[in-house]
């Protein structure tokens, strides 16, 4: 287990870069979560455009496969959603917010599902407070849909970028000192 340590130990300051990096454009993203929402539908409108082109070449570079049909339909449908984040960005945030919303509540109730499984364990009660905490989001989000969609995915992914920072700042610490 060290030798698998040792490279962490040598590479210590690639974790407190990357921790500072994702900590300084998670705050940017905290005090301007507008700017950030249009920023997450930018990026996934010009992820799914290129993603639809890909499979529609793909496609046609195999159209004697018996999937050609699916395979291009897949690509259109790829294509079609990034073209409309990127030609309508206004809706996308909005229609970006409510499935946010929609995997919150969903999720929370698999957690609580599954914490309901675990019970007998002694962690059970953290993985129902998790789903509870999702629910609680996803209700929360939908509450205000769509007037806070606006400024709901950059200040959640800001705060995730936070908390992704500190992580790495704190991996590079404690591999820093070994």
């Amino acid at each position: 287990m060290a030798a698998k340590n040792a490279g962490l130990q040598k590479h210590w300051s690639w974790f407190f870069g990357l921790g500072i990096f994702l900590l300084l454009f998670g705050l940017v993203m905290i005090v301007l979560p507008v700017a950030g929402s249009f920023a997450i539908d930018l990026f996934i409108g010009i992820v799914l455009l290129i993603a639809g082109i890909l499979q529609v070449v793909m496609a046609f570079n195999f159209r004697k496969w018996k999937g050609f049909i699916v395979k291009f339909l897949t690509g259109i449908l790829y294509g079609g959603a990034g073209l409309l984040l990127l030609v309508y960005p206004l809706g996308g945030v909005i229609t970006l917010t409510l499935f946010l919303a929609a995997f919150l509540l969903i999720e929370g109730v698999l957690e609580i599902a599954f914490a309901y499984k675990l019970k007998p364990d002694s962690h059970w009660n953290w993985v129902l407070f998790d789903g509870m905490i999702g629910i609680l989001l996803g209700i929360l989000i939908l509450g205000n849909w769509p007037s806070d969609s606006l400024w709901v995915l950059g200040l959640l992914f800001g705060i995730n970028l936070v908390f992704g920072g500190v992580t790495s700042l704190i991996l590079s610490f404690a591999a820093r000192e070994k």
